[in-house]
């Protein structure tokens, strides 16, 4: 196999050839326009570069802030779901995703709402005060989220000590 490759073709392109005539189709100005810092030999303005006037990125206001690792909520209404969902179905974020309700089940889910009619057991991440008084009105019980990701706040005694206390 090794022995074989040496015998390969090679694809080897010529480079263009400019300035050699009008017919040639890069006569004249070899492609580079009339005139200009760029129609010369030698180094080019690097990118972004305008003449010497104040280029565009600096014209324009530094983006301040962060964007956060943690991911916004995925919003569910009670009404939403409770037509598709039969009464005394355990709810959870697959249940939503594989019904269509929300897109991604590893993104946490906030029940929203202050009515339902049918008793439903829930495995979500985040519930209104609403929903939460709907859902135990309705006879439904709310189970922690199995998933959910357990955050310590990691803060900074008087000592210089780390110390784990609750978020």
């Amino acid at each position: 196999m090794a022995n074989e490759l040496s015998n390969l073709t090679k694809i080897v392109y010529r480079g263009k050839r400019v300035g050699r005539g009008n017919a040639s189709g890069r006569g004249n100005y070899s492609g580079r326009g009339i005139k200009g810092q760029k129609a010369r030999s030698g180094r080019t303005p690097r990118a972004g570069f305008e003449g010497g006037r104040t280029p565009l990125f600096r014209q324009l206001p530094k983006a301040r802030g962060f964007t956060g690792r943690m991911p916004s909520y995925q919003t569910v209404t009670l009404a939403e779901f409770e037509a598709k969902v039969p009464e005394g179905a355990t709810v959870d974020r697959r249940m939503f995703a594989k019904l269509g309700i929300i897109r991604n089940p590893r993104i946490p889910v906030k029940l929203i709402g202050n009515s339902v009619a049918k008793t439903f057991s829930f495995h979500l991440d985040d519930y209104s005060d609403g929903a939460r008084e709907a859902i135990q009105k309705a006879g439904g019980t709310i189970l922690p989220d199995k998933k959910k990701a357990k955050f310590k706040m990691i803060t900074k005694s008087k000592n210089n000590k780390r110390s784990e206390g609750k978020p």
